[in-house]
């Protein structure tokens, strides 16, 4: 923009997030509606090879099993699906990976993540994704790998875990945040970002600038 514009005064602003409703369905309820139980995993929307769901799935099938930890995977395939579900059955995870291939749409947001614990991005390169705004207006942490703008709004310890784009290093970051992660409180990191992102900043930013 400086380029194109020369002289001109560029302001920096993060979209703010949309207005979805922010109350959580029962737990067990939302569980039961989208079939999976206990500790789950949540992988959300298109599903493009850059985005590593590969790496994923190689990543749980690294962690201990003890953890019983499963993965949700929701949204359309822009992909080979039966090529994952042929990576699922060589890592012999059928019985932990639920794939609901199709488009989910707002009104299911929040059973979605009411089922589930953290959102995860295993992407391989990325510049953002607008479903951490969305975990965190639902109150969620971000489970991600350390690209593109993520280490910008991901607060590593925080309000998530960042890890390599590598399965070993987010099998890593899985285990940690059921083992240490989820034993410290984060709701007031996570509260603090949601409200950064709120529509308030935005609409001062657009004020002060048109008054100019």
């Amino acid at each position: 923009m400086a380029t194109l514009v020369p002289g001109s005064t560029i302001y920096l602003q993060d979209y703010p997030l949309l207005e979805t409703p922010r109350r959580l369905p029962d737990r067990a309820e939302a569980q039961r509606h989208w079939g999976v139980s206990g500790r789950v995993l949540l992988f959300f929307g298109y599903v493009r090879e850059y985005k590593g769901l590969d790496i994923l799935l190689k990543a749980l099938a690294e962690v201990p099993p003890e953890l019983a930890v499963s993965l949700l995977v929701a949204g359309e395939f822009y992909t080979s699906v039966n090529t994952v579900k042929r990576l699922v059955q060589s890592l012999q995870l059928e019985e932990r990976v639920h794939i609901v291939d199709r488009y989910i749409s707002e009104p299911e947001w929040p059973t979605l993540f009411a089922a589930t614990d953290a959102l995860v991005l295993p992407y391989r390169t990325a510049s953002q994704s607008m479903t951490i705004t969305l975990a965190y207006g639902f109150g969620k942490p971000v489970i991600a790998t350390r690209v593109g703008g993520f280490p910008d709004i991901i607060e590593d310890e925080q309000t998530g875990i960042l890890a390599d784009p590598d399965s070993a290093d987010v099998a890593r970051a899985i285990q940690h945040f059921y083992t240490d992660f989820l034993t410290k409180p984060h709701d007031s990191a996570i509260a603090a970002k949601r409200a950064a992102f709120g529509w308030e900043s935005f609409i001062q930013l657009l004020e002060e600038r048109s008054a100019i």
